[in-house]
């Protein structure tokens, strides 16, 4: 309910009123709850509770990632603080603390990265979609599920059979939200250049946003 988001009680009374369900996640993941939260919306998060909303700790870990793919750690961590606030005592157990990650040079992220791949392509290569969705970052983690559920495990084997190996274009700086680097596919004998696009979690981990 994208209402939540903006903040009108009234409009999500009514959806409410009328099936809308409090509980089901936008694409990314997103929660009523916690649009209306991060939107610091009191009266909507009251609302919602209400009539039985819930918060997940996978909710907050999924904005804290959206949140780091445009901006650095700190800033993603303040505003995961402001959602916690409006919140309140619903949060307080869910994500005490968000720890600072280690620090990371280029190599160190660089080397990094390169295995998440290599375990990513292994995992889909034997057909293992679970372990596979292991790597894939939270907030796109239900959409892939779906992309690899239609495919079936045959066809995930087949499409990544040959591996993919990746490309970095530009030296990769440190204090970047996110690693952008590219494969390169056969198809029809033809080359073509895809993005993969890596974002580092809550946890630490790098793990993949888009490929």
């Amino acid at each position: 309910m994208s209402a939540s988001s903006r903040g009108n009680l009234e409009t999500v009374k009514l959806l409410v009123d009328s099936g809308a369900k409090v509980n089901e996640s936008d694409p990314f993941g997103m929660s009523p709850i916690i649009g209306a939260a991060a939107s610091g919306n009191r009266d909507v998060v009251t609302f919602l509770k209400s009539k039985g909303a819930k918060v997940s700790p996978g909710d907050l870990e999924r904005m804290y990632t959206i949140m780091r793919a445009f901006g650095s750690h700190e800033e993603a961590k303040e505003e995961i603080n402001k959602i916690r606030s409006v919140l309140g005592e619903s949060a307080d157990d869910l994500l005490p603390e968000i720890p600072d990650p280690p620090a990371q040079t280029g190599k160190e992220i660089r080397d990094a990265v390169v295995i998440v791949w290599r375990e990513f392509i292994d995992a889909l290569k034997a057909g293992e979609t679970k372990k596979a969705l292991g790597y894939i970052a939270s907030h796109e983690r239900q959409k892939y599920t779906e992309i690899f559920e239609a495919m079936g495990p045959e066809n995930v084997k087949k499409a990544f059979s040959n591996g993919s190996q990746l490309f970095f274009d530009e030296e990769i700086d440190a204090n970047a939200p996110f690693v952008k680097c590219s494969i390169i596919r056969t198809r029809d004998g033809k080359e073509y250049s895809f993005a993969v696009i890596l974002v580092r979690e809550i946890d630490g981990i790098w793990r993949i946003t888009s490929f």
